[in-house]
C-alpha cells in the first residue's frame, strides 16, 4: 500500500486517476520505469498535491524509500508553493504528479547505476534511510531540478485574477506550472505580469450623452405586438394566465400583455490581428538579438482591453500563418503563453 492514510487505493476513482497519469506519461513520451513504480506510488504522487496529505508513521520495508522521498518533499518550500495552486485542482495536481514521479524515477536510476554514494541496499528500514544524509541531499537536489522554481506563480495568479477574473487567473497558473524549462517559465511570467500591469492601467472613460426618458414601461419590457411574441412573456403575464384565464384572454385580445423586449444588435465587430512573429519578441542591435517583449505585451494588452469593453471583438494571432479566431480573454492568455518562441 501507499504512504497516505487518507487515500483509498482500491477506489475506482483512484485507479482511474492512476490510469490517466500513466497514459499522460505515454503520450508525452517520457521514459519512466512503470514496472518498478507501483500504482500506489502513482496515486500518492497525485493526492499529495490534490489533498492535504496524511502520512503513515511506519511504512513497510519495501515502501521505505518512497516514504522518505515523500516526507522530504512535503517538508520543502517547493511543496508549499506548489500546494497553493494544486489543492483540489486536477490539472495542476496531474502536472505536479508527473514532475514528482520523474524525480523519483531518476533517483531509482541512480541507485541502480550505483552512482549514489553511501547506498548499499534499497531494502532498508525507514529509520536507517532517514539517517543517510547523502540520500536526503540527493532527493532534495532532484526535487529542486524537476519541480522547478514557481515562487511568483501564485502572486501572478492573484494579479491576473484581479485584472481578468478568476477563471483566467487559474488558467494562467496552470499553463505556467506546466512549462518545464525554468528560464522560459520566468520569461512568460514576466510578459504576463507586464500585460496585467498594462491592462490595469487602462481606466474606464465615460462621456455623458443626451438624456432620454421612457415613462410607464420598465426598461427591457414592452407590449405584445404579435401572438408569436408570447414565448417572451414576462413573469407577470404568466402569473395572470395562472390566476385568471379570463383576464389573460382579454389582455391577449387587446395586445396589452407585457413581454421582454428584443432588439437587434447592429454594432459592428472589431477585428484584431496581432503579430506574434519573432520581431515582436526580439530586435537586432549591432547583430545581437535584444529582448523586446514589451511589443507583444502592449499589442496583447490592447486586444484584451478592447475585448473587455466589447463582446463584439474577434482576435487572431499571425506570423507565417493566421491562427484560429479567439473570442474570449481566457483564450488570449492561453494562446499568448503557448505561442511564444524560445
Amino acid at each position: 500500500m501507499g504512504s497516505l492514510l487518507n487515500v483509498d487505493y482500491g477506489d475506482e476513482l483512484t485507479r482511474l486517476r492512476v490510469h490517466e497519469i500513466v497514459k499522460y506519461f505515454q503520450r508525452l513520451g517520457i521514459p519512466l520505469k512503470l514496472a518498478k513504480i507501483p500504482n500506489d506510488v502513482i496515486a500518492d504522487s497525485f493526492y499529495i498535491h490534490y489533498r492535504t496529505p496524511i502520512l503513515k508513521e511506519e511504512p513497510a520495508e519495501e515502501e521505505a524509500l518512497w516514504h522518505l522521498f515523500v516526507k522530504t518533499y512535503v517538508a520543502t518550500e517547493v511543496y508549499q508553493e506548489v500546494s497553493r495552486i494544486s489543492r483540489y485542482n486536477y490539472q495542476v495536481s496531474k502536472s505536479a504528479s508527473v514532475k514528482l514521479l520523474r524525480a523519483y524515477n531518476s533517483l531509482l536510476s541512480r541507485i541502480e547505476r550505483g552512482s549514489l554514494e553511501g547506498w548499499e541496499d534499497k531494502k532498508q528500514e525507514f529509520r536507517e534511510l532517514a539517517q543517510n544524509q547523502q540520500l536526503r541531499q540527493e532527493i532534495s537536489s532532484l526535487l529542486r531540478f524537476y519541480m522547478g522554481s514557481i515562487k511568483n506563480i501564485e502572486k501572478l495568479r492573484k494579479a491576473v485574477t484581479k485584472a481578468l477574473g478568476d477563471e483566467v487567473g487559474k488558467e494562467a497558473a496552470e499553463l505556467l506550472f506546466d512549462i518545464d524549462i525554468d528560464p522560459y517559465r520566468a520569461r512568460l511570467a514576466k510578459i504576463l505580469e507586464s500585460l496585467v500591469e498594462t491592462i490595469s492601467a487602462v481606466q474606464t472613460e465615460m462621456e455623458q450623452g443626451p438624456l432620454s426618458e421612457r415613462r410607464g414601461v420598465v426598461s427591457g419590457v414592452t407590449r405584445l405586438r404579435a401572438f408569436s411574441d408570447l414565448q417572451r412573456a414576462t413573469n407577470l403575464s404568466k402569473a395572470i394566465y395562472i390566476q385568471s384565464k379570463e383576464l389573460f384572454g382579454y389582455k391577449l385580445a387587446t395586445k396589452s400583455l407585457s413581454i421582454y423586449d428584443a432588439t437587434l444588435d447592429t454594432r459592428e465587430k472589431i477585428y484584431l490581428l496581432v503579430d506574434k512573429s519573432g520581431s515582436m519578441f526580439y530586435t537586432l542591435y549591432d547583430g545581437v538579438a535584444m529582448d523586446m517583449t514589451q511589443k507583444i505585451t502592449w499589442a496583447t494588452a490592447l486586444a484584451v482591453a478592447l475585448m473587455k469593453r466589447s463582446r463584439k471583438s474577434l482576435l487572431r494571432f499571425f506570423d507565417q500563418m493566421v491562427y484560429p479566431p479567439i473570442t474570449n480573454i481566457k483564450d488570449i492568455v492561453k494562446a499568448l503563453l503557448r505561442v511564444l518562441p524560445l
